[in-house]
């Protein structure tokens, strides 16, 4: 019963999230949507390392400017859709993963972090020196949307929410999989796993190159959608930020913890953005809402909906 009750939910959401362009009373509410999965993206993939594997990256926008860059140069060059080219993108993420993933994945708690932590950084610089083939500080320009600004939107919303519920999916499927229980396995205690002969070195890997994929594909549809990307921008460490804040609010090593905790908080930092005239106030609410649920419900908005009502959210 209670199974089939979170499908017809999910049926519900699922509807009303197809039709929200064609009920929506603005623009900007389309615009914020498609922003929201793009967030919730990036947090689902940051989820799969570091709440399902336990290793906390802090670089997962180097994933999402790789991304961005791979769409963008080969519009820019070859002329092909970025519609095809994103996931070519979530691809060249997962291989400057696999690139630096070995090295990496043999450090562990804060090493891991600070090592990931300069990725966003090392990429930023590379690619601002790149100039001849990243246009440097000067970025790239990609050309315009050949529809009017309604469509384009409409097409762009429907794209991240199309890689939104691929990722989801995928969580979902990973939790329910042998690799999943691994990959806790490793997360609860690594040389246990591996006394009992868990490939650990192979599956961190491959959560890595998991981790980075839906990330690259993000970053691939927004470099089109936002037809200017320079490395300042899609190489942030507030990308990085984002993704990790929005994925422990929600609750890390769940399904829906991360898209939960997107909903909320970028809802809220956009309101008291729009809200209040005061600089720097959306950070300042985003950020107190995340230290309050990191000190009173660490284990996110989930486990809290598990624990206090007794039910089995995914």
């Amino acid at each position: 019963m209670k199974a089939t009750k979170a499908l017809i939910a999910l049926i519900i959401i699922g509807i009303i999230l197809a039709v929200f362009p064609l009920i929506a009373p603005e623009l900007f509410y389309v615009d914020f949507m498609l922003l929201l999965f793009m967030y919730a993206i990036i947090a689902s993939g940051w989820n799969i390392l570091a709440g399902y594997t336990g290793y906390p990256s802090f670089g997962h926008a180097a994933f999402f400017g790789i991304g961005a860059y791979t769409t963008a140069i080969l519009m820019i060059n070859y002329g092909i859709s970025p519609f095809i080219t994103a996931p070519l993108a979530g691809l060249m993420a997962s291989g400057f993963a696999l690139l630096i993933g070995y090295p990496t994945l043999r450090l562990k708690g804060a090493y891991f972090a600070i090592t990931t932590l300069s990725f966003g950084f090392v990429m930023e610089i590379l690619f601002l020196n790149l100039e001849p083939i990243t246009g440097g500080a000067q970025g790239i320009s990609l050309p315009l949307p050949p529809w009017d600004i309604v469509t384009s939107k409409t097409i762009f919303y429907y794209a991240f929410l199309v890689v939104l519920a691929i990722s989801t999916y995928t969580t979902y499927r990973l939790e329910r999989s042998k690799l999943g229980l691994a990959l806790r396995c490793i997360r609860d205690d690594e040389l246990a796993s591996e006394s009992v002969g868990v490939p650990t070195t192979k599956l961190k890997m491959i959560s890595f190159l998991l981790s980075a994929f839906f990330p690259g594909v993000a970053g691939g549809l927004y470099s089109y959608y936002a037809t200017y990307i320079d490395p300042p921008t899609v190489f942030a460490a507030t990308i990085s930020m984002y993704a990790i804040v929005m994925t422990i609010f929600g609750g890390g090593g769940t399904v829906l913890g991360p898209v939960i905790g997107t909903a909320i908080l970028f809802t809220v930092a956009q309101a008291t953005r729009y809200t209040f005239t005061i600089p720097g106030i959306d950070l300042m609410v985003f950020s107190a809402l995340a230290i309050f649920v990191i000190i009173f419900m660490p284990e996110g908005i989930v486990g809290k909906l598990r624990k206090k009502f007794k039910v089995r959210l995914p």
